[in-house]
């Protein structure tokens, strides 16, 4: 089964002897991609967002880059490419962004 809109639909078996199962189930709206720049410098900040409000922002790899639960601010800590995840609160959905932080000039 694929989710194509979110919502409650019921998935109904039978067999050819006329018996049904039947089960509802629960498709979750996935967030949107997440927008904004996908590097940033050591030391500074750039803007991720998601279309979809409600879900937490957080980070693979806090050593490299850390990421504002709340806001979407991420801040360059250390050279590398942390990924930066944005989980729906409500069923867990995620999307996700490689972001990479690069040493000052």
């Amino acid at each position: 089964m694929s989710g194509v809109a979110a919502g409650n639909p019921t998935i109904t078996y039978t067999l050819g002897t006329g018996c049904t199962a039947s089960t509802t189930v629960i498709v979750n709206q996935s967030p949107a991609a997440i927008t904004g720049s996908p590097v940033v410098c050591i030391g500074t900040n750039t803007l991720l967002s998601n279309s979809i409000p409600g879900g937490l922002w957080s980070s693979s790899n806090p050593a490299l880059g850390t990421v504002n639960a709340g806001t979407g601010v991420v801040t360059g800590i250390a050279t590398g490419n942390p990924i930066i995840s944005y989980v729906m609160v409500t069923g867990g959905c995620t999307a996700t962004m490689t972001v990479s932080v690069n040493p000052n000039p």
